[in-house]
């Protein structure tokens, strides 16, 4: 993986964290069940890195990169509802 593709996708998933933060504040509307649901993805969002690794031939695992280890299989975990 270049440098360029390692940056969106660390800058895409800086975005998602960023983007819901207000689903673990103490004053969020959302109940225990869905404020666990969003944690869970958050964590996922977080480990990211130690998923892709940044090296040249994009090396991945199983749960990253089921299909067939190639960039564009890969995604993004899926955000609660």
């Amino acid at each position: 993986m270049n440098r360029a593709h390692w940056d969106e996708i660390i800058g895409k998933r800086n975005r998602k964290l960023e983007s819901s933060d207000w689903t673990q504040m103490p004053d969020s509307p959302l109940s225990g069940e869905q404020k666990t649901a969003w944690s869970v993805y958050r964590q996922d969002l977080r480990e990211i890195p130690n998923r892709l690794r940044d090296s040249a031939g994009y090396i991945s695992d199983e749960e990253s990169c089921p299909i067939d280890g190639t960039l564009l299989d890969w995604q993004f975990p899926v955000k609660p509802e």
